[in-house]
């Protein structure tokens, strides 16, 4: 049985909060691991200054500084205290990362892109494309984005901007030279569909997060060279840089998950943008024949701009590997035919109960 575009939807904004949800679990635990090394620090430190303490080995000491923390009132307060102080810090990072990525005309103007108005010297093409986005919004219900053109030969469009108030829709010159009408309809409805479902807004805070846990990367390096080149004692210096690498550890892992859940994420907004792409243009075969053109090689996708790989998400074409945020086309394309199948059916049991 073939699932319909609404089941697509349906499933897309449930495994989206499933993997929303993975996001918190992961911050959280994150700050704990953060707040569980600085705790061990502490108390391992104590155990080595204590009296007698120069006997101990490392790992000896390690142990005790891991049973201190959990065995007093103190250390389980102070377990407390920085997981909450972990919380704010990646959550101040992540609001860093927000600002940066909110701005959509900012992130559009970062790949050279050039606004297209009624009031600029356009091209035939770049005018067919404006009055796309015209049209396509009033069916998506939404404010008229504004549209950037980027001179790159690439074909690859996204969409960006803090809301659907201060949304743009990017195209390439690639896009504009290599597509028919039906299929650029088809790829700006998929933009637009990006805008409708909020998931411009999403894709800000999953990058933010990333971000967060990146940073996360940078400072346990800098923990570290630190500790690595500090003049205090050998079992003390040991001891900073075992936990150094442990924290570095935590960060890397946590920077892995951040990216493997975005991957994921925005597969499913891929999916779901597909769908709701297809009721505002009600013409499925523009869409999948702009995947197909895609599929058949030949055209390159990958814009020549160094911030392509942060912004890679929100292309509507990317890359296939472990951490690709995009479903792969062969799947994309055989959801949309099936919709063009269904419709051809309808409008075939449709005449045959007008006759």
């Amino acid at each position: 049985m073939v699932m319909d575009f609404r089941e697509h939807q349906d499933l897309a904004r449930r495994n989206s909060r499933r993997i929303w949800i993975a996001y918190i679990v992961l911050l959280l635990l994150t700050a704990f691991a953060i707040a569980f090394l600085a705790m061990t620090l502490f108390y391992t430190g104590e155990v080595l200054v204590a009296s007698g303490s120069e006997q101990l080995g490392i790992m000896q000491a390690l142990q005790m500084g891991v049973s201190d923390v959990f065995a007093t009132d103190h250390g389980l307060v102070g377990l407390a205290w920085i997981t909450g102080i972990g919380i704010i810090a990646l959550g101040l990072s992540s609001l860093y990362g927000w600002v940066h990525h909110s701005d959509g005309h900012k992130v559009a103007r970062a790949f050279d892109g050039r606004l297209i108005t009624e009031d600029t010297d356009n091209s035939p093409a770049e005018q067919q494309a404006l009055n796309i986005v015209h049209e396509l919004s009033l069916a998506a219900s939404i404010p008229t984005p504004a549209l950037y053109v980027i001179p790159d030969p690439a074909i690859n469009a996204f969409a960006a901007g803090k809301d659907n108030r201060h949304a743009v829709v990017a195209v390439t010159e690639g896009s504009l030279a290599n597509f028919n009408r039906d299929e650029l309809s088809g790829v700006i409805a998929h933009e637009l569909a990006h805008i409708a479902n909020e998931d411009i807004k999403l894709n800000i805070r999953v990058a933010a997060f990333v971000m967060a846990f990146t940073a996360l990367f940078f400072i346990a390096r800098m923990m570290f060279r630190s500790a690595l080149y500090s003049r205090g004692r050998g079992k003390q210096k040991a001891a900073l840089i075992v936990l150094a690498i442990g924290l570095m550890i935590i960060g890397s892992l946590s920077v892995l998950a951040g990216r493997l859940l975005q991957s994921m994420m925005s597969k499913q907004r891929e999916f779901l943008a597909d769908a709701t792409a297809v009721q505002y243009t009600r013409y499925p075969k523009g869409l999948a024949d702009a995947l197909s053109l895609i599929k058949r090689g030949g055209r390159s996708t990958q814009i020549n701009n160094p911030e392509a790989a942060e912004f890679s998400h929100a292309f509507i074409f990317g890359k296939r590997n472990l951490f690709g945020t995009h479903p792969p086309l062969e799947e994309r394309i055989r959801r949309i035919r099936a919709r063009t199948s269904d419709q051809e059916q309808t409008a075939t049991q449709e005449k045959a109960v007008a006759k």
